[in-house]
């Protein structure tokens, strides 16, 4: 019965075997219970209710407190703050250059826009000019003297 218990706990689930450690309760009710003991023929090897690795090793619990839970959970607090923060600041600074290159090219596009503006009513102008009988002073530049 002994061998069949120890060849049971180690057969865990694929899903277990995926994790870092398996929890007792996960094993088997009758084993994991913290009471329970199992003796392996060999007087130095005995599992108990603690958390077992993955490797076959015992985790032993570590004792703590609410205080020091509460250190621990600001400290990740805080890392992960810190993580954020940097990521905040590469986006800032990724946003100024882009925003240093969309000044840029808009000004080239509104330059441009101008010049066009301006090419377009000249032509618009001559065409009138020309279309028309009596032109003008305005379109001297355009026509011809005959």
């Amino acid at each position: 019965m002994k061998t069949s218990m120890i060849f049971f706990m180690l057969s865990l689930s694929v899903a277990a075997l995926a994790q870092d450690t398996v929890a007792p309760d996960e094993l088997a009710p009758e084993i994991a219970s913290p009471e329970t003991t199992v003796d392996t023929e060999s007087p130095h090897q005995t599992v108990t209710g603690s958390t077992i690795n993955v490797g076959g090793t015992l985790v032993e619990k570590r004792v703590t407190d609410q205080e020091l839970e509460t250190i621990k959970a600001e400290i990740q607090k805080q890392r992960k703050e810190t993580v954020l923060n940097r990521e905040k600041a590469k986006g800032f600074q990724q946003l100024s250059k882009s925003v240093e290159n969309l000044s840029v090219t808009t000004e080239e596009y509104l330059v441009e826009k101008r010049e066009t503006q301006k090419q377009i009513a000249e032509y618009n102008e001559k065409v009138r000019c020309m279309q028309d009988e009596y032109p003008g002073r305005e379109c001297d530049k355009w026509l011809k003297k005959k």
